[in-house]
C-alpha cells in the first residue's frame, strides 16, 4: 500500500460516501458528594469502514475529523501493492490499479476527532471475468464429446433426411454416424487431460496462488485441444454438406477456420453457430438463426422456434 497526504483525483468517476462517527458518552455517578464524571466509550472510538470496489477505480470516503496520515498502518497480511491511499483533511482517497487477482487491503488510521478507523478494501479483478467464465464452462462439461454435440446433431438430422429420401441405406447412415463419433473420441483424451489441469489452475487462481496471466495460459492450452474437437466436428458435417447445399444452407468450405468452436459469452456455452454470421441474440438472450439458416432453428434446441 502506498499513501500520501495529497489526494489524487484523476482517471475515473469518484464515488463519495459520508461515514458518520458519533462518540457515545457514558455518564457515571460517584457517591460521597463528588461531582459526576464522563468517560468516552472505548468501543465507540473504534470505527470500521468497508469499501467494495474493482480494479482501475478511485474511491473516496469522508471521515470524522482530520486524518493523521502518519498514523496509517497496514495490517499484516493485507498490504496490497496494487492499492494506494492518500489523504487530504478529512477525505480518504483509495486508488486501485490493475489487478492480476482480486485483492484485499486493510489498514488503520486515526483522526483529530479521537477516532481510530479500520479500513477494509475488497477489490475485484473484473478483467478476469470472461476468462473465469470460459474456464468454468469448459471444466463443467460432462465429456469433451459434448462440445461437438451441435455438429453431430446436425449431421445426424441430415443423415436421417437422406435415409428417409432413399438416398442412403440404414447401414450407411449408421456407419457414417459411428465413424464421426469415433473421430471425435480420438481427440477427447487430450482435451480431458487439459481440463484436469485447467481445473487445478482455476482452484489455484481462486485461492490467489496464481495470477490471471497463468490462468489465461492454461486456458489457451485447453483451447488448443478444443480446436482438435472442432476439426473433428467439421469433418462430421462434411458428410452432409452436399445435402445442406441442396437445401439452400451454404456453410463455409473451411468451417473450423471460419467459424471455430468457441465460447459464446451471451449463452455461456461453446458453439460454432451462435454468432453474427448465422443469426443474432434478442434482448432476452435467445438466439435466432437468420432466414438463410432458418432450418437450423428447428435443428438446435437453443434456438428460437
Amino acid at each position: 500500500m502506498n499513501y500520501s497526504e495529497l489526494g489524487r483525483y484523476a482517471r475515473k468517476p469518484v464515488t463519495t460516501l459520508t461515514v458518520s462517527a458519533f462518540t457515545a458518552i457514558l455518564i457515571t455517578g460517584c457517591g460521597g458528594g463528588d461531582g459526576g464524571g464522563s468517560t468516552p466509550s472505548t468501543a465507540s472510538k473504534q470505527q470500521t469502514v468497508k469499501v467494495s470496489t474493482s480494479e482501475n477505480t478511485i474511491e473516496t470516503r469522508q471521515l470524522n475529523g482530520e486524518i493523521d496520515a502518519a498514523s496509517i498502518t497496514a495490517i499484516s497480511g493485507f498490504d496490497s501493492p496494487n492499492i494506494s491511499v492518500s489523504t487530504k483533511e478529512n477525505i480518504l482517497t483509495i486508488e486501485v490499479g490493475v489487478l492480476e487477482n482480486s485483492d484485499t487491503e486493510r489498514f488503520t488510521l486515526e483522526t483529530s476527532a479521537g477516532l481510530t478507523y479500520t479500513i477494509v478494501v475488497n477489490a475485484e479483478n473484473t478483467s478476469a471475468k470472461v476468462v473465469v467464465d470460459q474456464a468454468e464452462t469448459l471444466t463443467e462439461i460432462t465429456s469433451p464429446r459434448t462440445l461437438a454435440a451441435d455438429d453431430l446433431h446436425l449431421m445426424n438430422i441430415v443423415l436421417e433426411l437422406e435415409y428417409l429420401a432413399g438416398r442412403i441405406s440404414e447401414s450407411e447412415k449408421e456407419t457414417t454416424s459411428q465413424a464421426a463419433m469415433t473421430e471425435i473420441n480420438r481427440f477427447s483424451t487430450s482435451l480431458e487431460n487439459e481440463i484436469v489441469l485447467l481445473k487445478q489452475a482455476m482452484a489455484d487462481y481462486m485461492a490467489g496462488d496464481i495470477p490471471e496471466t497463468d490462468l489465461k495460459q492454461r486456458l489457451a492450452a485447453a483451447s488448443g485441444a478444443l480446436s482438435d474437437i472442432g476439426n473433428a466436428g467439421e469433418s462430421a458435417i462434411d458428410n452432409v454438406t452436399d445435402t445442406l447445399s441442396a437445401m439452400g444452407i451454404a456453410l463455409p468450405a473451411d468451417l473450423e477456420a471460419t467459424n471455430p468452436l468457441a465460447y459464446v459469452e451471451q449463452a455461456d456455452r461453446f458453439s460454432r453457430f451462435m454468432n453474427a454470421n448465422y443469426g443474432s441474440f434478442d434482448s432476452n438472450g435467445t438466439f435466432t438463426f437468420s432466414n438463410s439458416y432458418d432450418f437450423l432453428n428447428a435443428v438446435f434446441h437453443y434456438a428460437s422456434q
